[in-house]
């Protein structure tokens, strides 16, 4: 991920502030470009998250997911909508059919600012479980 994908996600997730976030950003834990004392208290940045348990948890509002079929079909079975960013192969096509369904919105890579994913996860947020 480039870091102006990455400064757009962590500015949006940094606003969302009555709610825990927890993001799995891989095996180093850190994020590139941004200070481990920058990040906000609600935000986790983890290695691995058991998502399957999280989406069950009666809390969980919303996933945000690159759109790959199995982390879809997790969020689809516990009710949890999701916004999703399209980074990889088949994902467009799985989100695509995501918003067709009413599941959730997309935010293309191209189309990836703050203030745009912003809007689409508070939009989500508004109309979740």
């Amino acid at each position: 991920m480039y870091f102006f994908q990455v400064k757009a996600i962590f500015g949006a997730l940094s606003k969302l502030t009555s709610y825990r976030i927890y993001w799995r950003i891989g095996h180093k834990v850190q994020l590139k470009g941004v200070n481990e004392e920058d990040v906000p208290s609600h935000i986790n940045l983890t290695a691995f998250i058991p998502q399957n348990d999280l989406l069950a948890h009666k809390s969980c509002k919303l996933l945000v997911t690159n759109g790959g079929m199995s982390s879809i079909m997790e969020a689809v079975a516990h009710g949890v909508p999701m916004v999703g960013i399209p980074l990889y192969g088949s994902n467009r096509h799985n989100l695509k059919k995501v918003v067709k369904k009413g599941l959730g919105l997309m935010v293309s890579k191209k189309e990836l600012r703050e203030d745009r994913l912003l809007s689409a996860m508070k939009s989500v947020l508004q109309g979740s479980k």
